[in-house]
């Protein structure tokens, strides 16, 4: 019995894996699905339903297989890092969730993968990993750190792919390109003479050419076609490129010379104003801080008996990543002003209830017309019938034509004239996101998860989704939220469109609820960046401003997430609050402001909150004069106008944070009822009058 291995189980179940050196330690994992010693591997994590292959048979440099018997080391090596990253001595002893767990092995497979591409240049042929040097981890780092972008940082996927296709583009002949351009003549358009492939206009052309004779472009819908929004298989196009690495086989985005959109249009009137303060390349501190964790890790495999380099993860572990590599903290996300998210507000709503039921009968009308004739929508446009089908109310709106030619100068002059019809289709469906977007508060993957017949309950009086950031383990908890009927409606104009497009076989019987209308064909499709495209036209449909010349307020989901608490806090001075609690249907402020903290995160919140005490500081608002103070014995001054607003902001959201400061509502009853003052408390100044706050 002294010799028989005791077995623990519940929270001390970590203690059977304390095996000496040599053992079969670090050979299971819970994601794991085959023998440690197979060929290939099949994963599955809990957060997944797919399961995924890791196919170990790739070719080293000296041309033998990662399999074959000579580099079992290395192999072996590779194999223990993968398993030991979701080990128990690896994380204190937790159990990690499957989301967890797959983001640490994701993370491992592209660490090995850089050791694979650049095997060459660390010789690890000659050396194995044990005998990886400081600098070779210190360059893997280092490439980790040069991009927010691990396709870019780690695999050098735009440059890559762009000698990759100036070698195939030179195996075309003059003849092969001119005979497949006459056919589909969108390879012409937009050939970008320095995009991020480093590829002329020419070889570009060519790209474009041989990716559509092979077979490699294909549309939204799976369909090839002359008109259709083209984009090439970036997965096929890996598994060339990639061949010999590990995780390298997957599907990367698309540099935007590559895609054909079959519409003559360009996407956005003006330049965007940036949306995240840190508008730059470089990735989250915290995010490059896992990577390392992930390579220091390695040190743990000497356990199995297999060679690390431990000098070098030693080297490593004694540099400063804040000072050593040029990372930024997590982006402060730029919030709008009030009246910019209000006025889209206002004109989305006044379009869609003035003008929705009109487009949408009319776009009905023609899908049922095309049907009927078996003709295109723009074959049934170019007719008498555009003239038949087009109702009073759109007459007088502007619609002159079916489509108007993007590729035009005065374009989006012409848009706001309300002369395309299918152009207004694409603004009511960005209008409808907008007001949903604005007043539900949702995150942008939930909206874009919103399906068109099961979004509302049975009731008709609560939003149904699926909440991207709670539920057990991996699974997305499905949540209601109240809903203004006015929303109701919009959603149900929607359902109204896609079941008049299902009874006539246009569409499939479920789907996104924010499907769009393609500029070209007219057909209803869905893609991943679709609320971007819809909300972009209406932003240039109703002008909004920018913040400098040449720039304009392109709006996007997070930054409407945050108008609950701005509206709150800036209150009726903009309009904000009457407006909130419109949509809510309360006219206490207690209840919008419980709504206010159910529908938005603690940390947007403490930025609002942040941002708030900042612009009473930088107008100089006497109610905050002891927290004037407090920041000058800070910086040394109370001209804060000299001070960045980023440093600002770190330095006040740290006193929220730490509860030297709080800014909170304070709610007064009296006989005309409820109201509030947003209070300003300085704690350690209360007795000196830190006590501050503006009614409203």
């Amino acid at each position: 019995m002294r010799n028989q291995a005791a077995r623990y189980s519940g929270e001390l179940d970590f203690l059977n894996d304390l095996k000496p050196v040599g053992t079969n330690l670090y050979k299971t994992a819970s994601w794991l699905l085959s023998d440690f010693s197979a060929t290939t591997w099949y994963i599955k994590f809990t957060s997944d339903e797919t399961v995924r292959t890791i196919n170990f048979a790739v070719r080293m440099s000296d041309g033998a297989m990662l399999t074959d018997p000579r580099h079992s080391g290395i192999l072996n090596t590779f194999k223990h890092w993968l398993c030991v990253q979701t080990h128990p001595h690896a994380n204190s002893s937790r159990r990690l969730s499957g989301k967890t767990a797959r983001n640490r092995i994701h993370r491992t497979l592209h660490l090995i993968d850089y050791l694979l591409i650049n095997q060459n240049e660390i010789d690890l042929v000659g050396t194995g990993v044990g005998g990886l040097t400081g600098n070779a981890l210190f360059a893997l780092v280092s490439a980790v750190a040069s991009c927010n972008d691990v396709s870019e940082g780690i695999y050098g996927w735009s440059a890559k792919l762009g000698q990759f296709l100036r070698r195939q583009g030179e195996s075309l002949t003059p003849e092969d390109i001119d005979s497949t351009v006459v056919q589909t003549p969108e390879l012409r358009m937009d050939l970008v003479n320095d995009g991020s492939l480093g590829l002329s206009a020419q070889e570009l052309l060519a790209a474009r050419t041989w990716l559509f004779r092979n077979g490699y472009f294909r549309s939204n819908a799976g369909v090839v076609r002359s008109g259709a929004l083209l984009h090439p298989n970036t997965t096929s196009l890996a598994k060339q490129i990639y061949a010999n690495t590990l995780w390298g086989i997957q599907k990367r985005s698309y540099p935007t010379e590559l895609n054909i959109e079959g519409q003559d249009i360009k996407s956005r009137e003006k330049n965007r104003v940036p949306v995240v303060e840190f508008d730059d390349e470089r990735p989250i501190d915290k995010n490059v801080a896992v990577y390392i964790a992930c390579i220091q890790n390695l040190a743990l495999v000497e356990r199995t008996g297999l060679r690390v380099p431990k000098a070098a993860l030693g080297a490593l572990r004694e540099r400063n990543i804040s000072t050593w590599l040029d990372v930024k903290e997590v982006g402060r996300f730029q919030l709008p002003p009030q009246d910019v998210v209000l006025k889209t507000l206002r004109c989305s709503l006044e379009f869609s209830l003035t003008y929705g039921p009109a487009l949408v009968e009319t776009y009905l009308a023609f899908a049922n017309r095309a049907a009927s004739l078996n003709q295109s929508f723009a074959a049934v446009a170019a007719s008498k019938h555009f003239d038949q089908l087009l109702p009073t109310n759109l007459r007088e709106l502007g619609v002159k034509s079916w489509r108007i030619n993007g590729a035009s100068a005065d374009f989006f002059d012409r848009l706001r004239k309300s002369e395309s019809f299918i152009d207004l289709m694409i603004v009511l469906i960005g209008s409808i996101i907008a007001t949903v977007g604005i007043v539900m508060a949702r995150r942008h993957g939930e909206l874009q998860d919103l399906d068109v017949f099961t979004c509302l309950d049975e009731t008709g009086k609560n939003l149904v989704f699926m909440n991207r950031k709670s539920g057990e383990s991996d699974y997305r908890q499905r949540e209601l939220r109240p809903i203004p009927p006015v929303v109701v409606e919009l959603i149900q104009m929607l359902q109204r469109l896609q079941r008049g497009l299902i009874d006539l076989g246009l569409i499939t019987a479920s789907g996104a609820l924010f499907r769009y209308p393609h500029r070209k064909t007219g057909l209803m499709i869905s893609s991943s960046n679709g609320i971007y495209r819809c909300v972009d036209r209406l932003c240039d449909y109703i002008a909004l401003p920018g913040r400098e010349e040449g720039t304009r307020y392109y709006l996007r989901q997070h930054q409407f997430r945050r108008f609950f608490a701005v509206a709150f806090f800036w209150g009726s001075g903009f309009g904000g609050l009457d407006t909130l609690r419109w949509f809510l249907g309360q006219n206490d402020p207690t209840h919008v402001w419980r709504y206010v903290l159910e529908s938005v995160p603690g940390k947007i919140l403490m930025a609002v909150q942040s941002q708030y005490a900042i612009e009473k500081l930088l107008a100089e608002d006497p109610s905050v004069e002891s927290l004037a103070d407090l920041l000058s014995s800070k910086f040394g001054t109370r001209d804060f106008s000299v001070l960045s607003t980023s440093e600002l902001a770190i330095y006040v959201e740290s006193l929220l944070e730490s509860g030297n400061i709080s800014v909170e509502p304070h709610f007064l009853e009296d006989d005309k009822g409820t109201r509030y003052q947003i209070l300003i408390v300085v704690k350690n100044a209360i007795s000196s009058g830190g006590l501050h706050g503006i009614e409203k």
